[in-house]
């Protein structure tokens, strides 16, 4: 908590006379705000400067600053506010000292403390007991953006010359190291037999246990001499020395492979474009990219059933990258959007 000395000096002569003749009237008849600046409203609150301070060892900011004035109920000029301004993006600990001198023991001043959204985040209401100790302070934990500060004098005869210390701390800049699993020297497990692979065909092994508890059924093709299940099978391909391998049991024959697929002789398109000339109708047909289509292919328009239209069959007169075009002799709604069946001649 910021400390606050007590001013020793006296208080100056034209102050004591305000505050002797503010309280010498009749408290009770002088409006709060008879006399009061711009500063007794929150709007009108005066900015606190805040000076740097030393920073901590993570390049926290620290900051200062004080604000000075008198208010008196008696005098009309029973409110002041302050406004800090914490630096954009900073939050911490924010200290406020208030202390004052009274013209006559026991007087007594207050402060309430808000944010820039007019919520109460602290105060240091009246003392209705030692009245006259002169010192209050408040300290909010979590600090950031504006802060406003009223300072008033607490009831109807209260007055008195004030000075407001303000320190702010940001909080401590925690650095979490990151987790490395690949910085970790974590030795290997120890090292065991391998486990041999299960015997099979391909791999067969007359060393390895399993080969001999479980000899695999004989494969002509993965032929082994050694595997149990094996003479009465001929390899392939056949060897004239192996008894198995007698007329009549030899293996199969390798199966044929099969024929390639015939060439593409028919491809699909759509009608994009009609142009009239005449008794001529104009068609350009989409077909696609890296279509087969040549001139001289034959076409034929279908219905919406892919039945062929009537006089709708035409030969490809040109080719592009992804159309082709015909003639033929329909209305421009026949054929309009229709699919086409394009042949090879």
């Amino acid at each position: 908590m910021v400390g606050i000395p007590i001013a020793t000096r006296c208080a100056p002569p034209l102050l004591v006379a305000a505050l002797a003749l503010a309280l010498a009237g009749c408290p009770k008849n002088v409006p709060q705000d008879k006399a009061t600046g711009e500063d007794g409203r929150y709007k009108g609150a005066k900015p606190v400067a805040l000076e740097p301070g030393a920073t901590g060892p993570a390049g926290e900011v620290h900051l200062t600053g004080e604000a000075r004035g008198i208010v008196t109920y008696p005098g009309g000029d029973r409110v002041d506010w302050k406004l800090i301004e914490l630096p954009e993006g900073k939050r911490g600990t924010l200290e406020l000292a208030l202390a004052w001198r009274a013209p006559r023991p026991g007087l007594d001043l207050s402060l309430d403390v808000y944010n820039e959204w007019g919520t109460r985040l602290d105060s240091a209401g009246p003392r209705r007991q030692r009245r006259d100790r002169g010192k209050k302070s408040v300290t909010i934990a979590d600090a950031r953006g504006k802060v406003y500060v009223e300072v008033y004098a607490s009831g109807r005869g209260d007055a008195g010359k004030y000075e407001l210390e303000v320190a702010f701390a940001e909080q401590p800049i925690v650095v979490v190291e990151v987790f490395d699993p690949t910085r970790l020297d974590v030795p290997d497990p120890p090292k065991l037999a391998a486990i041999p692979e299960a015997c099979t065909a391909q791999n067969f092994d007359k060393t390895n246990p399993d080969c001999q508890k479980h000899p695999p059924p004989c494969d002509a093709n993965n032929f082994h001499r050694d595997n149990p299940n094996c003479p009465e099978v001929c390899p392939n391909p056949p060897d004239p020395q192996w008894p198995a391998c007698k007329k009549g049991n030899e293996p199969p024959p390798e199966p044929e492979s099969e024929p390639e697929a015939p060439p593409v002789v028919e491809h699909a398109g759509k009608i994009m474009d009609v142009q009239i000339s005449g008794e001529l109708t104009h068609i350009t047909i989409d077909v696609g990219e890296n279509h087969p289509v040549e001139r001289g292919w034959t076409g034929q328009i279908l219905d919406d059933r892919g039945r062929p239209i009537k006089g709708g069959d035409f030969v490809v007169k040109t080719t592009r990258t992804r159309q082709v075009t015909g003639t033929v002799k329909l209305k421009r709604d026949t054929v309009e959007g229709r699919r086409v069946i394009l042949r090879a001649p």
